[in-house]
């Protein structure tokens, strides 16, 4: 080759952008003309690194073995460009030509940069929900996923309703989010669901899901048929047929119930009344249910039935006019009043006179009407006397009144009942804050009279404040501090008492100031912050604050309020603020207390007096706050006297033959016949034990070193505390062993695991063998079941039955042995000799669970060896990679095996190695290169058909 680079002149940059969809055929092109000599480069997307796919150098162009990789990559004929078929997403990326021409006025070197954009076309999306049956006014979200597809992809989300007459699709949301959230899904949302993916190669669009909201029941609307409506309800005609119709929207559909005066009466949305009466006048409810929800409403009508005179109409002709004319007369009396009469009882305002009202309306002509006492004596007049005033007196009270109502179509009289109750007691009254200490309220209630009393507040100069109101009255203040020593008075009238009752209040600051301190609690594990503030009225509002905690994790409270903080969270030295506020002072109070740790280290000593008779054991840790508590014990742990704050001065007997038994008592429960065993063994004497039933009721008798304790088995036990007590001289306090009885939490468990060497099977529960067939023994907690391998339990089911004494049922947990099953994605692998081979195996069904074994084609077991083959496992796949295949020693089948204790299973895979021709036996004896600005030339050779060698 002769190419003299004579001026490198200036460098041409051209810069291109080429899109393809993944699969289809795409070319690069590097100038309109063959240059003399070109490089194509590839730069894999997020990397700076430059690496050659295809040269020429005037020898023909030479492929890389990274062309390979890009897809199936060729240099079109007489040209520099780059053919792509079948191209792959991984071709995407930076293609660099270096184009180098031979030109009268020297070398022109030009730089084509064409980024290659591989589209993949969106694949078919799928919706997801999560709860594809809401309840209206519930949040919901939808999402569209997508297993595939270039970016920007657009999502667009149609909606078809449930109404049956809808035939087209709304648009519901659109843009580059795949998630629609529904803050309040309503019943309008019920229906079918699309999802439109759309991005620049293709548009898809997924299969519809169904939502289905679930609301109501409204509340009903009743339809009267025969329709008549008068101003005090529905009416109807005596003896017709009614028809009640209930509607109620809901979903699932509402259930329907009718109440006739409250008394159920049908069952069903329609209730029909053939021939009706008059006694059917009266209330008619329905009730919707939805059970589903158990959610349900009611309404209610009135129906008045109304119906004509008895008899016919009586008609007659009389003179008139001293008999110069003629008058024709005719009637037809008598209607009955509807329901039943109707009586009250008011006060005039100055409770001076108490009035008893009575009424029955509508009949024809108008009912009489009379009050007398409840032992028959009239009152007033029957001159229809629908309201009787009384003078206001106590001697009315616990009186009744019977008001008694007559009309001619009435067979009997009817009668309304009052009876008149002054209030029990005195009226009450109370004074309360808002927690911010914003508003007072001031409540007052005088109930159980009839009727009901009247209350109303004023101050103690008499001025009212608010207004007078009936059964309870409250009333609400802004906070003052001029409210500090105020008197507050509550007036309460009732008809039936001579004089008005009252209920004073007395609005009073605490003295003083908040007083707070600290202590242990929880067993010295934690601190407990104590603020008071007594006395005043209504109680103060009290709150703590701290460096240590935020002020929204503490409530106020009044009167006095205790905080709970870890002590592990508190340093020394931390101070904690309580703040106390009332409605009726100006200002904020509070105290202070501080969290202190005792100096240095707790001291002890030991002094016997001169006769040795006693010793005494002291120990100190002062200084702290809270105190700290100190208990002496034994090395063996066992607790002597008692726990004490700051000082514990421990007195004991000088003696050589008393032991503490060791450790705590010991209590098991066994399940047989439900036995409590209780002991502690091991001292002198021994230790003397008795069990309570709740730490109150004695069980069984007090014995020494152990007791047994045997109940019959009842699962009314369950959740029951059973406490063994143990005494011993060497210890000043009883120790206790409690014992509940619970029945097991949950169900049982069950796994299943290979044994001996893989031979056997062992089935493993812990709460007990197979479908109505029992294997093995009943155990106790945990049971293991051995059975011999073999291939006939494949597919088979175990069951553990599990019983506890305290449990009614028994409990099941289901096993289902499975022998492997493998797959693989090729059945035959073929490389070229010295690329690496990598075969895959999957494991689909498999119980107990297994590992992946493979062998060689040399039926050899094959092992994790770096130089010549790669494992790489996970639970359900294991891949294998053959390093640097050789056609000779690496071709054959391999097979991929697995087995459990129930079956097993083998593929074979076919591995071809394929081996690159081999180089001609050409001699080059001269090359000549004329460029003086290289001093290094890379030389590649090429076969070409015979005869026709370079």
């Amino acid at each position: 080759m002769g190419l003299d680079i004579l001026d490198s002149g200036q460098v041409v940059y051209i810069e291109l952008q080429t899109k393809r969809v993944v699969g289809e055929t795409v070319i690069l092109e590097c100038g309109s003309t063959l240059p003399d000599v070109y490089i194509w480069g590839y730069t894999i997307p997020g990397t700076e690194h430059i690496r050659a796919v295809v040269f020429n150098f005037g020898q023909g162009p030479k492929l890389q073995s990274l062309a390979k990789t890009l897809g199936d990559l060729n240099v079109i004929t007489n040209t520099a460009s780059l053919l792509i078929e079948k191209l792959p997403l991984g071709a995407q990326g930076l293609y660099t030509c270096q184009a180098l021409y031979d030109t009268p006025q020297g070398a022109k070197l030009i730089y084509y940069y064409v980024q290659l954009l591989v589209l993949v076309p969106v694949s078919k999306p799928y919706l997801l929900v999560d709860d594809s049956s809401p309840v209206e006014g519930t949040p919901i979200w939808m999402r569209c996923s997508l297993e595939n597809g270039s970016t920007p992809i657009n999502y667009k989300w149609e909606h078809k309703s449930s109404d049956a007459e809808a035939t087209t699709t709304t648009k519901v949301a659109e843009g580059n989010i795949n998630r629609v959230n529904i803050t309040s899904v309503n019943r309008n949302h019920t229906g079918w669901y699309w999802c439109l993916a759309t991005n620049e190669v293709n548009q898809q669009r997924s299969d519809g899901i169904w939502l289905e909201v679930l609301f109501g029941p409204d509340v009903p609307r009743i339809d009267v048929t025969p329709y008549s409506v008068t101003e005090r309800g529905y009416s109807a005609v005596e003896r017709a047929t009614v028809s009640l119709m209930c509607q109620a929207s809901s979903n699932p559909p509402s259930q329907y119930v009718w109440f006739y005066n409250n008394s159920q009466v049908h069952t069903g949305q329609q209730y029909n009344i053939t021939k009706i009466l008059r006694m059917h006048s009266g209330h008619y409810s329905c009730l919707a249910q939805n059970y589903y929800l158990n959610t349900n409403s009611k309404t209610t009508i009135t129906l008045y039935v109304y119906y004509p005179p008895n008899g016919s109409p009586t008609c007659t002709i009389l003179p008139s006019n001293n008999y110069t004319d003629v008058v024709l007369w005719c009637f037809w009396e008598g209607v009955l009043p509807p329901g039943e009469p109707q009586c009250y009882a008011n006060a005039t305002l100055n409770n001076e006179y108490m009035m008893l009202s009575c009424s029955w309306e509508g009949g024809f002509p108008q009912a009489l009407l009379w009050w007398t006492f409840n032992n028959g004596s009239l009152l007033g007049t029957l001159v229809n006397t629908s309201i009787l005033v009384l003078r206001l007196s106590s001697r009315y009270s616990e009186k009744v009144f019977v008001c008694h109502a007559q009309h001619p179509l009435s067979l009997a009289n009817k009668m309304c009942i009052l009876k008149l109750v002054l209030p029990p007691a005195d009226p009450q009254c109370y004074a309360n804050a808002t927690l911010n200490n914003e508003y007072l309220m001031l409540s007052c209630s005088w109930g159980g009279g009839f009727p009901q009393a009247l209350h109303w507040w004023a101050s103690n100069n008499g001025s009212l404040l608010g207004s007078p109101k009936e059964n309870a009255n409250i009333l609400v203040l802004k906070s003052s501090s001029t409210y500090s020593g105020k008197v507050f008075v509550c007036h309460t009238k009732h008809p039936l008492s001579p004089v008005s009752k009252l209920c004073i209040l007395t609005l009073d600051r605490p003295n003083g100031s908040p007083t707070c301190t600290i202590f242990p609690t929880n067993n010295y594990t934690d601190v407990a912050l104590w603020c008071s503030w007594e006395g005043g009225y209504p109680p103060a509002s009290l709150y703590w604050t701290s460096t240590l905690f935020s002020p929204n994790e503490t409530e106020p409270s009044f009167t006095n309020t205790t905080l709970v903080q870890p002590g592990y969270r508190i340093p020394h030295n931390s101070t904690f603020t309580c703040h106390g506020s009332h409605v009726a002072s100006p200002a904020s109070y509070s105290c202070n207390t501080t969290a202190l740790l005792p100096r240095g280290d707790p001291q002890c000593y030991a002094n016997a007096p001169l006769n040795n008779e006693y010793f005494t054991l002291s120990c100190s840790w002062e200084g702290g706050s809270p105190q700290a508590l100190l208990q002496w014990t034994f090395d063996n742990g066992s607790s002597q006297g008692s726990s004490k704050e700051n000082t514990n001065t421990l007195v004991l007997k000088a003696s050589s033959t008393y032991t503490l038994p060791p450790g705590e008592p010991q209590c098991r429960v066994y399940s047989t016949n439900l036995t409590l065993s209780c002991s502690w063994e091991g001292g002198s004497p021994q230790a003397l034990l008795w069990w309570t039933f709740n730490d109150t009721s004695y069980l069984g008798s007090l014995k020494e070193n152990n007791n047994v304790l045997l109940l019959e088995a009842s699962f009314t036990y369950s959740g029951k505390v059973f406490v063994c007590h143990a005494k011993h001289p060497l210890s000043p306090t009883s120790k206790v062993c409690v014992l509940r009885l619970d029945p097991p939490n949950g169900s049982p468990t069950c796994t299943i695991r290979p044994t001996n060497n893989y031979t056997d099977v062992a089935l493993w529960c812990s709460w007990e063998g197979d479908d109505g067939v029992t294997q093995g023994n009943f155990k106790e907690s945990m049971n293991i079941l051995i059975l011999r391998s073999s291939v006939t339990f494949s597919g088979k089911a175990f069951v553990c039955h599990a019983k506890h004494p305290l449990a009614l049922a028994t409990k099941l947990c289901p096993l289902r042995l499975e022998a492997p099953v493998l797959a693989t994605q090729l059945k035959v692998v073929s490389v070229y000799e010295g690329n690496d081979v990598q075969l895959s195996c999957i494991l689909k069904a498999n119980y107990p669970d297994t590992e992946i074994t493979w062998f060689n084609n040399h039926k050899k077991q094959v092992g994790d060896t770096p130089s010549k083959y790669l494992l790489y496992r996970e639970a359900t796949w294991s891949n294998l990679t053959v390093r640097e295949a050789d056609g000779v020693q690496d071709s054959g089948q391999y097979w991929c095996s697995a087995s459990n204790a129930v079956g097993g299973a083998e593929i074979p895979i076919t591995v071809l190695i394929k081996r690159y021709p081999v180089p001609p036996n050409v001699t080059i004896s001269k090359i000549k290169y004329s460029s003086q600005q290289r001093t290094e030339v890379d030389l590649q050779w090429a076969v070409k058909e015979t005869g026709n060698l370079t």
